[in-house]
């Protein structure tokens, strides 16, 4: 089975503490755990959640048949204080998009942003409306914020630790739900 990770920062493994990758981040732990499985990390630095994503198309042809496709974004959006509903729209088309291509898709709400209250409280806005999103589509979901217990120190960033906590969060669900 193809496995596409497609995300951010946080689905790359970006380590903010040196600029480089942390060593293993989620997508690696659920790759270990699906050996015989092909798991791809299609994490990009700065990614956005919007309507037109070539590299998305791309990536969803080049990993088709795909049986699972889990997608964590927002962050950058939420970070560049762009309009919650704007976010919601680019994951609405997006999501549209991989029905056809992915056989089960798993859409993960972001942890909420630390750096300020207000990326904080539009996170958390955010989320809300992932869950009806994710709903609407009969997408699986999981809220991030549900999962980690901390973030790196500039407060967007997944933690080792974090990554250790989604990853085993992402294995079990695929366990019960796949």
């Amino acid at each position: 089975m193809n496995i596409v990770c497609y995300g951010d920062s946080n689905t790359y493994g970006f380590n903010p503490l040196d600029g480089g990758r942390y060593e293993t981040n989620w997508v690696d732990i659920v790759r270990e755990n699906y050996k015989d499985d092909f798991v791809v990390n299609a994490g990009l630095n700065g990614r956005l959640a919007e309507p037109r994503q070539f590299l998305y198309d791309v990536t969803l042809r080049q990993y088709a048949p795909i049986g699972l496709l889990i997608i964590m974004l927002g962050t950058n959006n939420v970070d560049h204080l762009e309009p919650i509903d704007h976010i919601t729209v680019g994951l609405h088309v997006m999501l549209r998009r991989a029905l056809s291509k992915a056989e089960h898709i798993l859409l993960l709400a972001p942890p909420y942003l630390r750096n300020d209250e207000e990326r904080y409280q539009r996170s958390k806005e955010l989320n809300k409306k992932l869950k009806v999103l994710a709903d609407s589509f009969h997408a699986d979901f999981i809220d991030v914020e549900d999962v980690i217990t901390e973030l790196a120190f500039d407060g967007i960033h997944l933690t080792q630790k974090g990554h250790e906590q989604l990853g085993k969060t992402i294995v079990d669900y695929m366990k019960k739900s796949l």
